[in-house]
């Protein structure tokens, strides 16, 4: 690339020689004219910390100035700067971009580019055109007379856009379609519509779809009754992957996918064809709840750290030991107003059936702490901490007496010890981190335990 070279800074020199600060200058779209909006687009590095935030722009006569800013940002290095410029008349343009890091000028680069002129889009000539419902799809651009353009964007007769340009027999609506460019000045926007009709056949139908629960179970479904309209009756189905099919969908026992069904067709056109698309939808999952022990003194315990296995957040409900309705997902126990009992939490399902996870709250009474879960023997007072953990925690342990051998095991809900160690403790306090990121996220049990009898606290990784 050419570069001009410009007086630098000591600092700013610096920064040439640790990176390319603009490795590259682009400009789009493709074509360049008097109707389109020109982007240029620069490309390169900065240190660590430091991204273009912004651009200004001088234009003289056929010069375009354009000076890119940078400023603190995250995470520097390679970045991308797209700087859109206008519209302009045409004609041959120089366009310089500088780069100021610190203050001051980094790097220059220079590009030409040429604008063409102004060039009206042809969007072809109206035709009309009858088509069998058994046809195979075929692009809208293709059914246009003359030679237009590509890059315009079709509406349907409902004046909807299609997205994809195609036109789809037996599906696609017959009627007028519309094909046009919307383009800036001195240009002229341009449409052009075509009429599609559809030749006498049978009706298969039009397409559906049904859901099914991807754990299986369920009803048998007749696939007919998700066809849509006034389908014609003694018609044939095949299932996904091809085969005979009856058009009753067995669950556990025929395949997830599209069913095709098929009428004889009306001469000159085939067999009609329409489709129901069977999908299966996730289970509902509440988790599987574990037993809460709560101090008689907390007030706002978060009864979603006792649900393991990512329960559903959305559309579920909690409920009391009396079946009295509790309240959404994040639902909090205050030990000082509810009872102890059963809480249940509920994801309702209407594909697939509702799901319950059950946790079991007892209150502990005076003497314990909060969040403290059991204790019994030489131990005084037990803490975790933070409590929910991003996966680091500090165990806090004070004994009555001291001089004790002590294991501290951390405990799965399966019983499971993933992680044990002994240590002597001369005295009556101890405190240690401990490092739990690389334990799967959800509930855990620390448990310390002597001859003396053992403690246990809760702690929740997520």
């Amino acid at each position: 690339m050419k570069r001009i070279l410009t007086t630098l800074f000591v600092t700013t020199l610096a920064v040439q020689a640790m990176c390319q600060t603009i490795n590259a200058l682009s400009t789009s779209p493709s074509s360049l004219s008097e109707c389109t909006v020109v982007t240029v687009t620069a490309t390169g590095a900065l240190p660590a910390g430091k991204v273009p935030t912004s651009y200004a722009l001088n234009f003289v006569g056929t010069t375009l100035n354009v000076t890119l800013n940078t400023g603190n940002g995250n995470p520097g290095g390679a970045y991308t700067a797209p700087i859109p410029l206008g519209t302009f008349p045409a004609g041959n343009y120089t366009i310089i971009v500088q780069l100021i890091y610190n203050g001051n000028v980094a790097d220059t680069e220079t590009i030409t580019r040429t604008i063409a002129p102004a060039t009206n889009p042809n969007t072809g000539l109206t035709a009309t055109h009858t088509k069998c419902t058994s046809d195979p799809s075929v692009p809208l651009l293709s059914l246009l007379g003359g030679t237009p353009d590509p890059g315009g964007v079709w509406t349907d007769p409902q004046g909807a856009v299609v997205a994809n340009g195609i036109f789809d027999p037996g599906v696609s609506l017959p009627g007028n379609y519309t094909y046009a460019f919307n383009v800036l000045p001195p240009c002229v926007s341009s449409q052009t519509s075509i009429t599609v009709t559809y030749l006498p056949n049978n009706n298969p139908g039009t397409p559906g779809t049904v859901q099914v629960c991807a754990l299986g179970g369920g009803s048998n479904i007749d696939l007919s009754n998700f066809l849509g309209g006034a389908q014609m009756a003694g018609g044939t189905w095949t299932k996904p992957g091809g085969g005979a099919h009856n058009g009753i969908y067995i669950p556990d026992v025929d395949p997830i996918g599209i069913y095709t069904y098929a009428v004889p067709g009306i001469a000159p056109c085939g067999p009609a064809t329409a489709t129901v698309t069977v999908e299966a939808v996730p289970a509902e999952n509440a988790g599987q709840g574990m037993a809460a022990q709560v101090c008689y003194n907390e007030t706002a315990v978060d009864l979603t750290q006792y649900l393991t296995g990512n329960p559903n957040q959305n559309g579920g409900d909690w409920y009391g030991p009396t079946d009295n309705y509790f309240g959404p997902f994040n639902s909090v126990f205050n030990a000082q107003v509810d009872p102890a009992g059963t809480y249940y939490y509920v994801v309702y399902g209407s594909i697939c059936p509702t799901d319950t996870a059950f946790v079991p709250v007892s209150i502990i009474p005076a003497p314990c702490t909060p969040g403290f879960e059991e204790f019994s023997g030489n131990v005084l007072q037990f803490n975790v901490m933070p409590n929910p953990s991003e996966g680091h925690v500090t165990v806090e342990l004070e004994l009555i007496s001291g001089g004790h051998d002590q294991r501290l095991d951390v405990v799965d809900l399966h019983g499971r010890v993933v992680r044990s160690e002994q240590f002597a403790l001369s005295g009556t306090w101890m405190r240690r981190d401990l490092d739990l990121g690389d334990l799967a996220k959800g509930a855990y049990v620390l448990r310390v335990t002597s001859a003396e009898g053992s403690a246990v606290q809760r702690v929740m990784l997520r």
